[in-house]
């Protein structure tokens, strides 16, 4: 397949790079709609949080100095639910 396009070292990570694009919009577009039929206001506000920590990790370029933060919240999470659930 990659051997059919005319210029693969261009093609494959700018075709990467526009599927990351259309994901991201895809996925706020739909957070947004979905938090604008909520009578309260309070998911719109998490929804701009998570956009903007979204935007933030795309803008850096650096996944690695991202992921142990993620990580981290992931593990109190997990944590946080086994405290409660014990």
């Amino acid at each position: 397949m990659s051997g059919e396009l005319a210029d693969p070292r261009r093609a494959i990570p700018l075709g990467t790079l526009l599927a990351v694009a259309v994901s991201l919009v895809v996925y706020i577009g739909a957070a947004v709609w979905l938090a604008s039929r909520a009578a309260d206001s309070e998911p719109r506000h998490a929804v701009a949080v998570t956009a903007a920590i979204a935007f933030g990790a795309v803008a850096l370029r650096e996944l690695n100095a991202i992921a142990p933060v993620i990580t981290l919240f992931f593990l109190v999470t997990y944590g946080t639910v086994n405290l409660v659930l014990l």
